[in-house]
């Protein structure tokens, strides 16, 4: 039998999907005032550029995690059904997302190395949970007959 989680950790997890993106928008805000000082060049600027691109678009897929981790603690304390499937889903969306980030120019050149190893560990996890999903269904409807 599943113990359920506490309840205060699903307001938790709905406040750190919050609370991200705000510390990330409060890490930014005073780099455009720098830049207008000068104090970076234009390539720097790029760079710089390029980091937080990347930095913001991590924190979005962490705050979408963790908003669908206060999703699934109100669905089940509702008595939602099964969410194997919905795990699975939101998986396979996450691995889109992180393999899109390469064609859409928002990783440096100086984590693509570690994009590309993330790429592989998500392929392989999220590869393997559909397999063992279809394997227990599979298993399901042998049982049934």
């Amino acid at each position: 039998m599943k113990k359920n989680p506490p309840e205060w950790l699903r307001w938790l997890y709905l406040a750190l999907a919050f609370f991200g993106p705000f510390a990330a928008w409060m890490d930014f805000r005073d780099y455009p005032h720098y830049y207008e000082l000068g104090l970076f060049s234009e390539e720097r600027w790029a760079e710089v550029m390029a980091g937080f691109r990347f930095r913001w678009a991590i924190q979005g897929l962490v705050a979408a995690g963790f908003l669908y981790q206060f999703i699934l603690f109100t669905w089940r304390k509702h008595g939602g059904r099964e969410i194997v499937l919905a795990d699975q889903t939101f998986s396979t969306a996450v691995l889109l997302i992180w393999a899109a980030l390469l064609p859409l120019r928002l990783v440096p050149g100086s984590v693509q190395a570690l994009w590309g190893i993330m790429l592989i560990v998500f392929v392989v996890v999220v590869g393997r949970s559909w397999v063992t999903y279809f394997e227990n269904k599979r298993l399901e409807e042998q049982n049934h007959e």
